[in-house]
Formats: C-alpha cells, structure tokens, sequence
C-alpha cells in the first residue's frame, strides 16, 4: 500500500542514503522539509503535492544512482514551491536527460562537447559533418539556435569551436568555420559570421562586438 511521504519520511529517506551525514544536517533537512509543508497546505496533503512529494522521491532516487549534485536538488526542491508542478517535474527530468544526451552526440554523432554544457532540445547542431562541432565546458546553446558546419553551395566543410563558458543565444546561427573565445555572449537573433575574441558580447546580423570583459 502506498505511503504518504511525510516531512519526517523525506528526511530519513535522504539519510538513509547518505551514510555520512551529520546530525547537523539531519536537523536542517527535517526544517526545510516542514517549512516546505507549512508554507504550501495547512491539513491533509492536496493531490497535487502527493504528486509533488512522489516526484521529489523519485528524483532523489535517481540522484543517488547516477551521483548527481544531490545538495543542489534539495535546495532546488525548496526553492520551486512557487513554480508550478508541471514546471518543476519539466526541471528535474531535464537535469537528468541534459548528460545523457550530451552523450549521445559525442558518442553517436562523433561531436566534441565539453563536460556540463547545456544543449537544448530545439537546438540544431549541425549532422551533415558532426566532426566540426567543438563546444568547450559550461557552455549554453539555448532553444533555435543553429551550428552549422558544413556550406551546401560551395560543397566545404568546416569547423566550427566554441570555447569554455559561452552563452548562445536564441535562434543565434553560427555560420561555418568560426572560433568563439572563452566567456562570451552572442545576442538572441545574433549571426555570427567571423571570429570572436574572448570575453566578447556580441549582437546583430552580422553579430558585432558590443562590449568585452577584457
């Protein structure tokens, strides 16, 4: 029979799975767990956080397999109670599919993309010569924007390398053969037709440079 997971249930649960944990954090996990529950419903449990609390379950779970930054989702766990259910679920099966599928394009599709970069899913990265992909660590290539490596009309290849920590904007194309620097930004809408130096902010068609941290 399913059991409703209760402040006091939650908590052990985390620790249960932590063999190191101080009784110092036992304490903190317990408070934020029933914070959690006097600031949302005063009484029995709503469908909707029965849902909540079976999701939150779950993801820890799954945390605890793969390894993942477990303090984090139990922040982000507390902090979500403003958001609705759908948004938070969408968040956390997002952290769990975002590694696998950067797997996916390196091993499958022969790309070079660097640990804890975010590719979105409507995001197109270009297949006709996955080999010239090349995204650096930490970087975001947000929803619509494009990376092509490849010129139909003249039949190249190129290459194009977007180092560390770089923010790419939405419905940004990256044209063929250029190199992005570390720590840039390229504007939403941008077209990005030559190099970039470091630290850049760059926006328009064609992208220009607007502002550098260096």
């Amino acid at each position: 029979m399913p059991v409703a997971l209760t402040s006091d249930g939650f908590a052990q649960y985390l620790i249960n799975h932590e063999a190191r944990t101080s009784k110092r954090r036992w304490h903190k996990i317990k408070r934020k767990c029933r914070m959690r529950e006097l600031n949302v419903t005063h009484g029995p449990l709503s469908v909707s956080e029965r849902w909540w609390n079976a999701s939150v379950f779950c993801v820890h779970f799954l945390a605890t397999i793969i390894r993942l930054d477990q303090p984090r989702i139990e922040r982000e766990a507390v902090d979500y109670m403003g958001v609705p259910l759908i948004s938070r679920i969408r968040e956390f099966v997002r952290e769990l599919v975002q590694p696998v599928r950067r797997q996916y394009f390196v091993t499958i599709w022969q790309m070079n993309i660097g640990k804890g970069s975010v590719i979105s899913f409507s995001a197109k990265l270009d297949k006709t010569n996955p080999r010239g992909v090349h995204i650096g660590a930490y970087t975001v290539v947000t929803f619509g924007a494009a990376i092509l490596t490849h010129d139909y009309v003249h039949n190249r290849h190129r290459s194009v390398h977007i180092d560390n920590n770089c923010f790419i904007g939405s419905h940004s194309i990256i044209l063929p053969g250029v190199t992005i620097g570390d720590n840039c930004i390229v504007g939403a809408a941008s077209v990005v037709v030559r190099d970039i130096p470091a630290g850049s902010l760059v926006v328009g068609n064609p992208a220009r440079v607007l502002g550098s941290q260096c």
